[in-house]
């Protein structure tokens, strides 16, 4: 796992063939126009939030790594979220970053670190913080919103079905928010 500076995160898409790009409001998105999605409630229980992590970080699906992007954090009660920005920092010195979340709000993480990567999103649902994760395949884009509300992002029919089928457990909902409907 390597932490980026959102500036780094942004030279990063530029630079790479990746169907996604960060937006002027600093939300993961498409290049294309054309955008497809589901909302899932997050369960009130944390082994049920966990739970649905692992439906997108499935082991039965080839992971060839991703990014993971803290939009923002400083949401609710101030000695709850001292908590979970300090298991953040934690786990982030774990790897050898030393760098605050501020300074640098994206994990980028390789293919052989996908339980990595389910543990840093499943933080930021579990504390409701604004998140987003995205595998460098790009067949998805799942925003953790504040609001107990994971959306997922595809862009094609096809990909929504899958996703709305993996999902079923939670019964998605068909639809986005605009501002994620909105291409670069």
């Amino acid at each position: 796992m390597k932490s980026l500076k959102e500036q780094e995160l942004r030279e990063w898409f530029d630079a790479s063939s990746s169907t996604i790009a960060i937006n002027q409001h600093g939300h993961l998105v498409y290049r294309a126009a054309k955008n497809f999605g589901i909302k899932v409630n997050v369960p009130a229980d944390a082994t049920g939030a966990v739970a649905l992590t692992s439906v997108l970080f499935s082991p039965q699906e080839e992971f060839y790594g991703g990014i993971l992007f803290y939009n923002e954090w400083d949401l609710g009660t101030p000695s709850i979220e001292k908590c979970g920005l300090r298991i953040l920092e934690k786990m982030r010195n774990g790897y050898g970053v030393t760098s605050s979340i501020e300074n640098a709000p994206a994990q980028l993480f390789r293919s052989d670190e996908l339980v990595d990567a389910q543990a840093f999103f499943s933080l930021a649902i579990l504390f409701g913080w604004d998140a987003f994760f995205a595998p460098h395949d790009g067949r998805y884009i799942a925003y953790s919103r504040r609001n107990a509300s994971l959306f997922v992002i595809t862009q094609d029919e096809h990909s929504l079905q899958a996703l709305e089928e993996s999902f079923g457990f939670y019964q998605p909902v068909r639809g986005l928010p605009s501002h994620l409907l909105r291409a670069v």
